[in-house]
């Protein structure tokens, strides 16, 4: 049972040795079959889990807030109407099945008597202080009855048998709603009171099971069981003192798009699923996903989940058939050796329903685009063609994560296509899927990893050692990303092509590189991030590297003055043919003022014979180039007049 694609997370059994819980109920059932350990004559803990987000057990819905939930709508005194419009009768089945392979609730088994041998018995439950709401939702109750049905008949089809529950019914065959009123306070969030209560208030019968139908708003569900594996005289088939127990408040009665809780909890008290099978959970579930009855129960592992059946096998049990429920299990296999609740007598064995092959269909999915990133799916038939105005959900989980999270519901358009947009902070998985319906089966697309969108830049700051920093960037959270490669590339001034400098970088805890190079030669340099298993690649705009130049002044005094200039790069490579000025300030001025304009000897050596009037301070400037050289200047030079 998917925790993130139900409407409820269930609130059901550990199957746990009785004495490590403090509290828990227990029986003594010595004597009542040898050779079985101690355990399996004692009830199982209690074991409550947290409801998913969007389902609040603690509010208690109106009438009409239940009718919406269950997708079906009051329209007068005795009537019920589906949401689709299909009429029904408060006294029948309301409503349209839940799961997709049916197109009406299946018929319910009427053998016997309708109170003979083992049943099941429906009840509602109030506490003191509770409004009795039985004949305004009654309907809604049968519909979930119906429901439970439709799991078990499905259910056993797949494995080529037919399963009905065994309810009290009456001489119509009409499933009998027991009332019962507790007393104040018994329907809180102590189970122990609940159970405790109900038993006073007279279920007991060891021959009955009793799906309690509560108008508690504290829990979602919970359900006893032993952990019994005997094939023969089961405690959970009708060899307990007294009847097996269940609760379902009513925020969790019904919950048409994913699965019954109803059937959860009532397969707890057939005995499933049991510690001993052969994927189990921590807390008296199952681990093979989608299932009814499987769910990652307590979420701190050890246990692993394994999605091994279509979604559309949420709804019914054991998607792999051997766990807990087949109706003809293999000679030698754990469910032909143990206890199988296929074969409680509180089931009746019919006709299988022979449901017949549903088309099959494909889900393919694509991921386009970075902020935000598009996911695109396509529903198509086995032999082609698009399937148009299907229900597609889209579920996520975190990379690194096991918790998946149902985020949107859509629609295929005429093309057959969905499309989800989504920006991650973080990289994300995305997995759609399609449940199917009576005609076409279901469809789950390939999990993708939407990963993070990065930003590269670069900076440049020259010296005789340009030093490069690269920045690598979440541009959602504009927070860096550490531990990533980065590649740093040069195209050389003059030429066109980029050649690599090294890929042996990588971003430190904010995000950076520093590369440091001996700045000989001019180039533009660029960082890359060429993408990694979360994040997608992204590269900077280039940075432009220009050689740092000096330029030194010499006076030698006479008369005329000889000036002379050397300008080199800063490694001492003399610049030919560079054009340097002359610059001069008067003494006891501040201005500088430009002279004549010389060019470079092929040494680099630039000179001037001058006689000023006045004293002077000399210097040569070189304003460099946009492309490979940056300016220089020299130091003044004192000339007397």
């Amino acid at each position: 049972m998917r925790r993130l694609v139900q409407a409820a997370v269930l609130v059901s059994l550990l199957v746990a040795p009785v004495a490590a819980v403090a509290g828990a109920l227990a029986y003594d059932r010595a004597g009542l079959g040898s050779g079985r350990p101690a355990q399996a004559a004692q009830l199982a803990p209690f074991h409550e889990d947290a409801p998913p987000p969007g389902v609040d057990v603690k509010r208690r819905l109106t009438t009409d807030e239940l009718y919406r939930k269950a997708r079906l709508q009051r329209s007068g005194r005795g009537k019920v109407t589906a949401l689709d419009g299909a009429p029904s009768a408060a006294a029948a089945p309301s409503g349209t099945p839940a799961i997709p392979m049916l197109t009406q609730h299946v018929e319910p088994s009427c053998t016997g008597t309708g109170t003979d041998g083992n049943r099941v018995q429906v009840v509602y439950a109030r506490a003191e202080g509770l409004a009795d709401r039985l004949p305004e939702v009654e309907a809604l109750i049968r519909g979930e009855v119906a429901t439970v049905d439709d799991v078990f008949a499905v259910s056993s089809d797949a494995t080529g048998g037919g399963r009905r529950v065994r309810w009290v019914s009456d001489s119509s065959c009409r499933v009998v709603i027991q009332r019962v009123s507790l007393p104040r306070g018994a329907l809180g969030s102590s189970l122990d009171a609940t159970f405790d209560a109900l038993r006073a208030a007279g279920l007991t019968a060891p021959d009955r099971k009793y799906l309690v139908f509560s108008e508690g708003a504290s829990i979602c569900g919970v359900g006893e069981m032993y952990p019994d594996t005997s094939r023969v005289g089961n405690y959970n088939d009708g060899h307990a003192p007294d009847g097996l127990l269940t609760r379902i408040d009513q925020a969790c009665w019904s919950n048409p798009t994913y699965h019954s809780v109803a059937a959860h909890e009532l397969v707890h008290t057939l005995g499933g699923v049991l510690e001993s099978a052969p994927h189990p959970s921590a807390a008296g579930h199952c681990t093979d996903e989608s299932d009814l009855m499987c769910y990652d129960d307590d979420g701190a592992g050890p246990v692993v989940m394994r999605q091994v059946c279509p979604l559309d096998q949420e709804m019914l049990l054991d998607c792999k058939k051997d766990d807990y429920f087949h109706t003809s299990p293999s000679a030698g296999s754990f469910l032909a050796l143990n206890w199988n609740t296929a074969d409680s007598s509180f089931l009746d064995v019919v006709a299988p329903l022979g449901l017949p092959a549903r088309e099959p269909t494909a889900l393919t999915v694509r991921v386009s685009g970075t902020s935000p990133a598009t996911v695109t799916g396509t529903l198509t038939r086995s032999g082609g063609g698009a399937v148009a105005g299907a229900p597609v959900s889209v579920r996520t989980r975190p990379y690194g994560s096991s918790t998946w999270t149902l985020r949107a519901g859509l629609t295929t358009n005429g093309s057959g296509s969905v499309s989800y947009a989504v920006t991650p902070s973080s990289p994300l998985y995305v997995e759609l899927s399609y449940v199917g319906d009576s005609v076409r089966a279901a469809a789950t697309s390939p999990t993708v990893l939407v990963r993070v969108p990065t930003t590269t830049t670069a900076a440049a700051a020259a010296g005789s050692t340009t030093t490069l920093t690269g920045t690598v960037l979440n541009p959602v959270t504009r927070r860096g990303l550490a531990g990533l490669p980065v590649t740093l590339r040069v195209r050389w001034a003059g030429s066109a092509t980029w050649s690599t400098v090294t890929t042996a970088l990588r971003t430190d805890v904010s995000g950076r590189v520093v590369y440091r190079y001996a700045t000989a030669r001019p180039g533009t340099f660029a960082f890359s991030h060429p993408g990694s298993t979360t994040t997608l690649g992204s590269g900077s705009s280039g940075v432009l590297v220009r050689v740092p130049t000096k330029l030194t002044m010499t006076v030698r005094a006479g008369r005329p003055n000889l000036i002379t200039g050397r300008l080199t790069s800063w490694s001492g490579t003399a610049m030919r043919s560079a054009a340097v000025t002359l610059q001069y300030r008067y003494a006891g001025t501040s201005t500088w003022r430009s002279g004549t304009t010389y060019r470079t000897s092929s040494t680099g050596y630039v000179s001037v014979r001058l006689q000023p009037r006045r004293a002077v301070y000399y210097r040569w400037v070189y304003q460099g180039t946009s492309t490979t050289h940056l300016s220089s200047t020299s130091a003044a030079g004192y000339v007397r007049y």
